[in-house]
């Protein structure tokens, strides 16, 4: 993620274009992320995180991002064994995801959540999910990303 004066991405863009290149768009990491969930009617929340940044919820609905929260205290996750996850992780972390997604729902005004996607860079991703599926009300899998990226 890069911060730029408008008048320096200016001149990276045209730099590009001259190169033979086309930058299709200019992003944050947030709506990066979103763009990786498909298209759907109902509300997805996403956990997600970049190496050694603290942990992020995305709810995403037909493609659009409506939620973002981070969470503070959750930045060394991947450093946890599956006994501290089970212990004292897995239930913080349901407790927010409860607490945004209760926002969500009564000052958003909208439908209940569908289901949490969660991409993770942590070796017990899969564990994490399947903890965080016995503390939710909500199938919990994880993102599945094409051999592309």
């Amino acid at each position: 993620m890069v911060c730029s004066p408008l008048n320096e991405l200016k001149q990276i863009v045209n730099a590009a274009n001259a190169g033979n290149m086309e930058v299709v768009s200019i992003t944050i990491a947030e709506f990066a992320f979103a763009n990786l969930l498909p298209i759907q009617n109902d509300a997805c929340l996403l956990v997600c995180q970049q190496p050694n940044e603290e942990v992020v919820l995305l709810i995403i609905k037909q493609g659009k991002l409506y939620f973002h929260r981070r969470l503070h205290g959750f930045s060394q996750i991947a450093n946890k064994s599956e006994d501290e996850l089970t212990m004292t992780v897995i239930d913080s972390f349901a407790l927010e995801i409860q607490r945004s997604s209760d926002y969500f729902e009564r000052q958003l005004k909208q439908a209940p959540i569908k289901d949490i996607k969660v991409l993770l860079p942590i070796k017990t991703e899969s564990f994490f999910a399947r903890k965080l599926a016995e503390n939710s009300h909500l199938p919990v899998s994880l993102l599945t990303l094409p051999s592309t990226l």
